[in-house]
């Protein structure tokens, strides 16, 4: 089974009921939410097996954190407990389909991920973001320390761009994304975050432009679909109840199956339906489809593509 490890860090995430905001309602929902927890656990539904490394802080918080990952499925031997920092929290509310999110993550356990640990943790794969580099100053500053430790010790980089300028730090984080660029396997990158990171926002010269380094490189644009190796995917019809985590919902799965030996073409399409499923159920991960129902798409797909259709 292939392996990764997403590098980042998970909250807790509480959630007004629907038709409640946070000021008026006497209820939350408790779930967690973190891009790289996602990307794992849409991994594990296409046959991987992610771990994740990343911190919480040594209370309440951090427990009901790993209690969740470890019902996920994911791998949480490389998640620290910090003794002295906070597990990072989110509140959130919808509003008329529109999805309101307030942090709490300044100062949190995984903002002081180092890069030793990331060094010392990794397994298979690494998966990192745009979001992990803005909350952890040390991976964003030492960059390159990060990247030469990775070279040296023959790991292959997944980037998922994932660029939030609403985290701050912009300029440090689009310099950290370039040179990652550089090294990465495999890069996921929407439509609207690339001009930043690669000055270009046209999807066929921009796959030109990264695929000349010999990545393997996803571009998304939401409802428009996705880029794959040159070709043109189309999202999967859907009704949008949420749209967090559908990035990670594509994602995941499709470096799943590209590690299992599956077409680019192929994988992208199982991803766009497991996108589209995500994005009609609230919450990040809710959504997600079943291994078997990944595996039933995948061979559809396969025998598709045999006869020619």
């Amino acid at each position: 089974m292939p392996h990764i490890t997403a590098v980042g860090e998970v909250m807790v995430s509480l959630q007004a009921p629907a038709g409640f905001d946070l000021a008026s309602t006497d209820t939350l929902d408790v779930r967690i939410a973190g891009a790289e927890a996602n990307f794992a656990a849409a991994f594990i539904r296409a046959g991987g097996t992610p771990g994740l490394l990343s911190a919480v802080g040594d209370d309440l918080l951090g427990e009901q954190v790993l209690r969740r990952l470890v019902g996920l499925g994911i791998d949480v031997d490389a998640v620290h407990r910090d003794p002295s920092r906070p597990t990072g929290l989110m509140l959130n509310q919808r509003d008329a389909n529109r999805r309101r999110v307030f942090y709490y993550r300044g100062g949190s356990a995984a903002s002081a991920l180092t890069v030793e640990q990331v060094l010392a943790g990794a397994r298979g794969s690494v998966v990192i973001s745009g979001v992990t580099f803005a909350v952890a100053a040390d991976l964003r500053t030492r960059i390159e320390d990060l990247l030469e430790g990775l070279d040296e010790r023959a790991v292959n980089i997944i980037l998922d761009v994932n660029l939030r300028p609403t985290l701050g730090h912009v300029d440090g984080v689009v310099a950290a994304l370039r040179l990652a660029a550089e090294r990465a396997g495999t890069i996921f990158v929407g439509l609207d975050e690339a001009e930043p990171i690669f000055g270009l926002a046209e999807p066929s010269e921009l796959a030109r432009l990264i695929g000349a380094r010999g990545a393997d490189v996803v571009i998304t644009d939401g409802a428009a679909g996705s880029w794959v190796h040159g070709q043109h995917i189309p999202a999967y019809p859907t009704s949008v109840v949420d749209p967090v985590g559908a990035g990670d919902a594509f994602a995941g799965p499709y470096t799943g199956l590209r590690s299992l030996g599956e077409t680019p073409a192929v994988a992208a399409h199982v991803a766009a339906r497991a996108a589209a499923q995500v994005v009609a159920t609230a919450g990040d991960v809710d959504g997600l489809p079943a291994a078997g129902l990944i595996q039933e798409w995948t061979e559809l797909l396969r025998a598709d593509n045999s006869s020619g259709r």
